[in-house]
């Protein structure tokens, strides 16, 4: 939301990141400083004081003061210059904000010239005062009222303010459960969740999941402005997540048919895989409840052991002929093996 305090008009830019709020913003700004009203018939260079710009993360304040100083100083060329030899991105913006101030401001008629100049005054202005020129985050802002205002609010003057991140996520997570009723489109995701950790045997505390994400989420979601993860609704990710199904199927598919492969290429030489050293918890059986059950299958210990060496492919006590066999055909056994693993570990579930 921007409040024109020239014009008296809220305006609100409601879009995902990376669509343009900075780019409006910042020329927004600029429409300000050339609209400020004038003290003895001139332009105020410095009306940027007059100005405050909030933002939600320390990256956004920042790139919002470098788009504001880098547009103040391209429009800034046209004191000694004809906007036709300006670069296409100064003559775009030029031509915006022209367009909006004969909207906004009828009143004003501003040339080029004019417009470099009071663009230039005011870049040079804020570079040689930047402490004053407002453009910070919310609890920046909210801190130093509270610092300028601690005797009337009865607090200490070094006070420092923190963030609550664990108290806020709790509440947060309290309200979202509150308001889980039927009909809600949450709760069916709720309850595929709830089923899908009792099948994969892990904690179905599900509110205590909620916070522990929610908590790890947030810092990395401040640090990272949300880029990666524009504005989405529920139908988004519900897609999102039928595709990241589709293509856990297809790796899941992928490894129990190589271990199928592998189990029969074992016995086709002649050795049944149950055979093997450990028996139902050999590499046999190992490769045959991966066939069967995929990546919800557990290793066997015997398995990291037989393909480092700890551990033969045959009991000490087996058939001659058996041995024999497998001797012939130990290469190839190991390769089926490792063929099974290097694939599982390389497309592990993380």
């Amino acid at each position: 939301m921007f409040l024109d305090f020239v014009s008296g008009k809220f305006h609100i830019y409601r879009s995902s990141a990376g669509s343009g709020k900075t780019y409006q913003l910042s020329k927004n700004y600029i429409k300000i400083i050339l609209a400020a009203p004038k003290n003895d018939g001139e332009a105020v260079p410095d009306y940027y004081r007059h100005i405050l710009a909030l933002t939600f993360t320390k990256a956004a304040a920042e790139e919002m003061k470098i788009r504001i100083l880098h547009f103040l100083k391209m429009l800034g060329e046209l004191r000694k210059k004809p906007a036709n030899q300006l670069g296409q991105d100064a003559q775009y913006l030029l031509g915006q904000i022209k367009a909006d101030l004969a909207t906004e401001y009828p009143h004003l008629s501003l040339g080029d010239e004019e417009i470099g100049k009071r663009c230039y005054f005011a870049w040079k202005r804020v570079l040689n005062n930047y402490s004053e020129f407002s453009v910070q985050t919310i609890d920046s802002f909210v801190n130093s009222l509270s610092r300028s205002f601690y005797r009337d609010l009865g607090l200490a003057f070094d006070l420092e303010l923190s963030f609550d991140v664990k108290g806020m996520v709790e509440e947060a997570a309290d309200l979202f459960f509150n308001d889980l009723e039927p009909g809600n489109p949450w709760v069916d995701w709720i309850s595929d969740f709830y089923q899908f950790q009792r099948q994969n045997q892990q904690s179905w505390v599900i509110r205590r999941l909620v916070i522990d994400f929610a908590q790890d989420f947030l810092p990395k979601w401040q640090a990272r402005q949300s880029r990666s993860l524009p504005y989405k609704e529920l139908k988004d990710f519900a897609a999102a997540k039928s595709e990241l199904q589709k293509r856990v199927r297809v790796l899941d598919n992928g490894l129990k048919k190589l271990a199928q492969e592998s189990f029969d290429k074992i016995k086709n030489a002649g050795v049944d895989p149950l055979d093997l050293k450990g028996r139902s918890n050999g590499i046999g059986a190992y490769l045959e409840k991966v066939a069967s059950e995929g990546f919800s299958q557990n290793e066997f210990k015997s398995v990291e052991k037989t393909l480092s060496g700890e551990q033969e492919l045959l009991a000490g006590n087996a058939p001659a002929q058996l041995r024999s066999l497998v001797s012939s055909n130990q290469d190839a056994i190991l390769e089926s093996l490792a063929s099974v693993q290097s694939f599982r570990e390389k497309n592990r579930p993380q």
